[in-house]
């Protein structure tokens, strides 16, 4: 319910991760689901969605940008 088209991330030097993707989700409902999926996962310190516009048919665009913790 939930595709992801873009990926970049970076380390930094005490091995914390930066995270940005881009993608689409068929509902608000799936984008609701899909950040309590990364709210719950201890791996990711931070997960903010930004930019969420629907088109005509419902598909929902969004930014997701996840700090995750040091490995």
């Amino acid at each position: 319910n939930v595709r992801f088209k873009t990926l970049t991330f970076s380390v930094a030097k005490d091995r914390s991760a930066k995270i940005s993707m881009t993608g689409s989700a068929r509902s608000f409902n799936a984008l609701a689901v899909e950040s309590s999926a990364l709210a719950g996962n201890e791996n990711f310190k931070r997960a903010i969605f930004s930019g969420i516009a629907a088109d005509k048919s419902g598909v929902v665009s969004f930014v997701l940008n996840v700090l995750k913790n040091k490995t």
